[in-house]
């Protein structure tokens, strides 16, 4: 077997830690110990850091990548939940379930800024970001909205307020396009990033999904499905939307390695990750730890920036 060339990092929410796992051996490693109760995960895409919001104690925790070690904890809001990385790796954003407001984490220093979403005082869930780093999007699990958030001039727009309870979005390659998850329909929503406007809509491949990822070419979404099952879907084409529910387990969270080679599905239930090809063969599952969540993995290079973070789950977790 070749020499690993990934991380996949798994979140285990009931034990605290993070599960590194070499890719493509699937080498399991020695737990990284973070904050309380983590719910996701996100490697920066320089590939040098990994960030775990901790739910229960309201913090960041940056492991270095190149040694396993959590190296930084910080504050970020009462409940942080989604998490995304600015495409310099200098920024995060992290979205909090226990509040109005969104995070910004100067990932090298520390400082932290918050800024008011809206309204609703809770529920903010799944987080996405365009490819120049110039919006980041959250969605609001409790009033069905997704709000788009400038980075520079920190205004906040609204997308939509008419969907069921949207948990995980993402944006596409080329920065053009929103794909958003609603856990309460089972439908992945697309929507214009400029205009705001529904482009299209699809069922099928969702089952209650609460994580979604693109495909390294943008024209497949790939959906953690906590209904039962890995969906897989074409959205952006005028053929019906393929149905893939890979296997009955409940997922959380899902995301493809860099080289498009494989999936990798956190299953809560078996307290394992499980991997299939983009096609739906399943691999062997692979323990974890207790409850696993979110789940992220390093891209193959450092900068320029190639587009590995967009494959990451962003979900509300997802997602994420």
């Amino acid at each position: 077997m070749p020499a690993d060339t990934n991380t996949v990092y798994v979140v285990n929410q009931n034990d605290n830690t993070v599960t590194p796992i070499g890719y493509p051996s699937n080498t399991v490693h020695s737990p990284i110990t973070v904050g309380a109760h983590p719910q996701n995960v996100v490697v920066t895409p320089d590939g040098t850091k990994a960030l775990v919001t901790n739910y229960n104690d309201g913090t960041v925790s940056v492991i270095e990548v190149s040694t396993n070690t959590v190296i930084d904890t910080r504050t970020c809001g009462t409940n942080p939940w989604g998490i995304v990385i600015s495409p310099d790796s200098t920024t995060a954003y992290v979205s909090d379930y226990g509040s109005s407001y969104l995070s910004v984490l100067n990932i090298s220093t520390g400082a932290v800024a918050t800024y008011y979403i809206s309204s609703q005082t809770y529920g903010y869930v799944g987080v996405g970001i365009t490819p120049d780093g110039s919006k980041v999007y959250v969605a609001s699990s409790r009033n069905g909205s997704v709000y788009e958030f400038n980075t520079s001039t920190h205004a906040v727009a609204t997308v939509t307020s008419s969907l069921g309870s949207p948990f995980g979005c993402v944006v596409s390659l080329d920065g053009t396009k929103l794909f958003v998850c609603d856990n309460s329909d089972s439908h992945v929503y697309v929507y214009d990033t400029s205009t705001h406007s529904l482009i299209t809509s699809r069922s099928g491949a969702a089952n209650s999904p609460c994580a979604i990822i693109l495909s390294a070419d943008g024209s497949t979404v790939y959906l953690a499905n906590s209904g039962g099952g890995l969906g897989i879907g074409e959205m952006l084409t005028a053929s019906p939307y393929t149905t893939g529910a890979f296997g009955g387990a409940s997922f959380q969270a899902v995301a493809e390695t860099p080289d498009g080679a494989q999936i990798y599905a956190t299953y809560p239930g078996g307290n394992s990750v499980r991997p299939y090809t983009p096609s739906g063969t399943p691999g062997s599952a692979i323990t974890v730890g207790s409850n696993p969540q979110g789940i992220a993995i390093t891209p193959n290079a450092a900068p320029p920036f190639t587009g590995s973070l967009w494959k990451q789950t962003i979900w509300g977790q997802v997602i994420s």
